[in-house]
């Protein structure tokens, strides 16, 4: 019917219905983080019946407190709806205090406290002569690099009109401390905030007809995280992440150089690991598999080659390295609590991992969360001898078995088994071969004592 309307109808109707909404119900509001919302309404671009209605006040929530802040808006979006002060930069709209750079090329003279971007970045490396699509992640980069050490960002980005970005968003290579999901329910433009368990990528169709799910990203700080913990509702204020503790972390504690023979010596050290572990659960070609803490990729190296594998790595040299070793896989500077793909793993490894988490029993119900129904995860952590305490200072948890057992299980895990394994120092380097699981643990410095911790998802 709407196509059959003269041109005039149609105008009058996008500028009356938002004042008619308005009127008729303004009291209509959404929630996000557990805080309620107006929804926007405006004639321009009828953003009254669009994804603009939950953008606009969430970018206003971020804006909040702002007054003598730095800030930088990357798409020219919300002076259309309001007066502004702050930088835009937009690289083909013209318009009065727009800069018109690309944003990957933008050098201000100093950082920003707030950068945000308005469903602009599904855009960038897409509507342009030549496309290249791996523009949109060098463009949040920059604007990383952009921020202030205090500063945050806030990035809306529509799912559906960019399979190359929806991608992108799947496989976690658009970065971000906390990401959220905004839903359209029916035809009169309610949202409702949903798990990442609800979002549907689309198959095919591209770009959409209509846009009905939005992404939120928000970046605090550097975007270095070490303890990503987010107390309360979000308040458009940073959190601010605790320390890098991982920067450089395989350098200062194990003095990797990121070789090919670093690679060959992790993966004769983890040999007889791999085929103990081979022999209690099986590793199938066919299997999707996610490792936390993937280090240098010792198991992708000892995985079939048709694994579906992901490795999330919080050392970015050490995901540098991977990236361009292996041809297979995918690696990811990205912790585990912000970690959330469009999908579910058949098996989650964690191998010396565990007792570097600042709270494990969230890791492990993360871990639960991401397994498919019946996956297993299988996972290593040293046995608390006193040296295996203090020979790292990011060991903040070395427990008993008996105590990994209660938090698996606590975290809804089924069929929890712990089994001893100690390694004789050096022998591996001589051969691979001479590195037996002795299956029992022996309290004497040098000598490798871990425990080997398996566990299933209910089905």
């Amino acid at each position: 019917m709407w196509e059959y309307l003269p041109v005039w109808a149609k105008r009058a109707i996008r500028w009356i219905m938002p004042s008619y909404l308005k009127l008729t119900t303004s009291f209509r509001t959404f929630t996000f983080e557990g805080e309620e919302y107006r929804y926007f309404f405006h004639p321009y671009n009828s953003a009254w019946g669009k994804e603009r209605a939950i953008e606009i006040p969430l970018a206003l929530k971020f804006l909040q407190n702002s007054r003598d802040k730095r800030i930088l808006e990357v798409g020219n979006v919300l002076s259309h709806y309001q007066s502004i002060s702050h930088d835009v930069i937009d690289k083909y709209e013209t318009a009065e205090g727009v800069i018109n750079e690309d944003i990957v090329d933008y050098q201000p003279d100093s950082k920003y406290d707030r950068i945000f971007s308005i469903s602009t970045l599904e855009h960038v490396g897409w509507d342009e002569e030549q496309k290249r699509p791996s523009k949109a992640i060098d463009a949040l980069e920059k604007m990383k690099s952009l921020l202030s050490p205090d500063g945050s960002i806030l990035v809306t980005i529509l799912i559906g009109y960019n399979n190359e970005i929806d991608r992108f968003l799947r496989e976690g290579k658009l970065r971000f401390n906390r990401t959220y999901y905004l839903k359209r329910l029916g035809i009169r433009n309610r949202w409702q905030q949903a798990p990442v368990e609800d979002i549907r990528y689309p198959k095919t169709g591209y770009p959409s007809r209509i846009i009905d799910q939005v992404v939120i990203g928000i970046i605090d700080g550097e975007d270095r995280v070490c303890d990503q913990k987010n107390s309360g509702h979000w308040t458009g204020e940073v959190i601010r992440p605790k320390g890098d503790c991982f920067v450089g972390y395989f350098r200062r504690q194990h003095g990797i150089t990121f070789s090919a023979n670093d690679v060959s010596e992790r993966v004769k050290w983890f040999n007889s690991q791999y085929r103990f572990i081979s022999s209690k659960i099986q590793i199938q070609s066919s299997m999707s598999v996610l490792e936390v803490g993937s280090g240098l990729g010792g198991l992708l190296a000892m995985l079939p080659p048709e694994v579906d594998y992901t490795g999330l790595e919080l050392d970015e040299e050490a995901v540098e390295f991977t990236q361009n070793y292996y041809s297979q896989g995918h690696f990811l500077n990205i912790p585990l609590a912000s970690f959330n793909p469009y999908r579910h793993y058949d098996l989650v490894f964690a191998i010396e991992v565990l007792e570097h988490l600042k709270d494990p029993l969230a890791g492990i119900v993360k871990i639960n969360e991401l397994l498919s129904p019946g996956g297993v995860f299988c996972g290593t952590s040293p046995y608390p001898f006193r040296w295996n305490v203090e020979s790292d200072e990011t060991h903040l948890f070395v427990l008993n078995p008996e105590n990994w057992k209660k938090l698996f299980v606590h975290a809804g895990f089924e069929n929890v088994q712990t089994y001893p394994m100690s390694f004789l120092p050096l022998l591996w380097r001589i051969n691979k071969r001479l590195n037996p699981v002795l299956p029992f643990y022996l309290p004497i410095p040098r000598i490798v004592s871990t425990t080997l911790i398996l566990a299933r998802k209910a089905p």
